[in-house]
């Protein structure tokens, strides 16, 4: 969870319970959190772990922060809801295996969904007494984790398809001090491949800087172009944006017209992932005769702490001439980007609607059962409202 090695997170899920292990460079006690909010205590669901040094005995303490008074103690809970199924404690470090359901209908307690939750984590030196935590005040954090999201074996995958990596990276691209957020985009060539292949998955690469050692990336897309959108477009051109550094995105005086054919998304990346790996019967198609030739990286940079920094971050795609049985993709919905989109100053609330009406929804609906119809193995659908 660090990036010191001091704080160890290991999870699973069986049923309706999720499994966590935590291993701490400490003979005090561990603290782990969760909160959909901001990552602050205040705001989240906690258990307090720890090895009685005495006993030997471990304790767990179902708890949770307190708006009204946001820097004290955890307030116990009425109710404990983490079991412990195993403990040590050596001569550096203290483990603790422990249980709790997903869903345990404690109002103090956070469901566990699909969605990305923010994991606090904290240790201090010693064992809590009547609420003094003392000594975690430098050791905490937090990170965003997908903790239900099925986790695909990265190396078993590599290693099974013989799969090969194409590093698609930013040329330096200069972050000002002055710039508080930038999206730049780069265009660059596909490998070279005369047969069809797959893409199995995708991790990023990022650089970065400053004493925290953190990027200042936000997030990255990597996007499918196609070169015969416009009437006017000149095929030479694409080679020559392959060679340039890149420019402002969606910008009407810097961004070329063609460029908003790369609207195909292959691989995204934003805080708190790691990348992704595709299941066993679908790969993304690249190469080949009617393949791709073109992709276009999109990187925001969020630098809130004025930061002057040259960066070279991008994605490490992972791909097999092992082509798989289904070729897979993604569909995009939701309210487009607009510079139409312009929030005014001062604004404590603002909505923004996007409307898909009959026309539209009808047709993705029928074309989503009929997908599931056919082929009712090799999707997953999360959720589908039609109104």
């Amino acid at each position: 969870m660090d990036r010191n090695g001091l704080y160890r997170l290991q999870w699973w899920v069986l049923e309706n319970d999720i499994y966590f292990k935590v291993t701490v460079n400490t003979l005090g006690f561990i603290g782990l959190g969760f909160s959909k909010r901001d990552g602050h205590m205040a705001t989240a669901d906690m258990v307090l772990l720890w090895v009685d040094d005495h006993s030997g005995k471990p304790h767990a303490l179902d708890c949770h922060g307190s708006f009204l008074q946001p820097h004290s103690a955890p307030i116990q809970d009425d109710t404990q809801n983490y079991l412990i199924i195993d403990s040590y404690q050596n001569a550096t470090h203290t483990c603790v295996e422990f249980k709790r359901q997903i869903e345990t209908c404690d109002p103090y307690d956070l469901p566990l969904t699909d969605d990305t939750v923010q994991v606090l984590w904290s240790f201090g030196g010693a064992d809590p007494i009547h609420g003094n935590l003392e000594g975690h005040k430098k050791n905490r954090g937090s990170k965003s984790l997908h903790l239900l999201s099925p986790l695909l074996q990265r190396q078993h995958i590599l290693n099974k398809h013989k799969a090969l990596f194409w590093d698609i990276t930013m040329n330096n691209v200069s972050v000002e001090s002055s710039m508080d957020t930038l999206y730049w985009c780069k265009i660059v060539s596909a490998p070279k491949l005369s047969e069809k292949h797959h893409i199995v998955g995708y991790e990023p690469l990022l650089s970065r800087f400053s004493k925290l050692n953190e990027p200042i990336v936000h997030h990255m897309t990597l996007f499918e172009c196609s070169t015969k959108s416009y009437p006017s477009s000149d095929s030479a051109s694409w080679d020559v944006w392959v060679r340039s550094t890149g420019t402002v995105c969606n910008s009407n005086s810097l961004t070329p017209r063609d460029w908003d054919s790369c609207s195909t998304p292959i691989a995204v990346w934003s805080i708190g992932s790691n990348g992704q790996f595709l299941p066993e019967h679908v790969g993304i198609p690249i190469g080949g005769q009617s393949g791709v030739k073109y992709y276009m990286l999109e990187i925001h940079y969020d630098n809130p702490n004025a930061l002057h920094v040259l960066d070279h971050s991008g994605f490490r795609i992972h791909y097999t001439s092992q082509v798989r049985q289904n070729d897979g993709g993604i569909i995009i919905s939701g309210v487009s980007i607009s510079d139409t989109q312009i929030i005014p100053p001062g604004q404590k609330l603002y909505r923004n609607i996007g409307i898909c009406g009959p026309s539209c929804s009808n047709v993705i609906s029928y074309f989503l059962k009929r997908v599931l119809e056919l082929f009712p193995e090799h999707f997953i659908l999360t959720e589908l409202v039609v109104k």
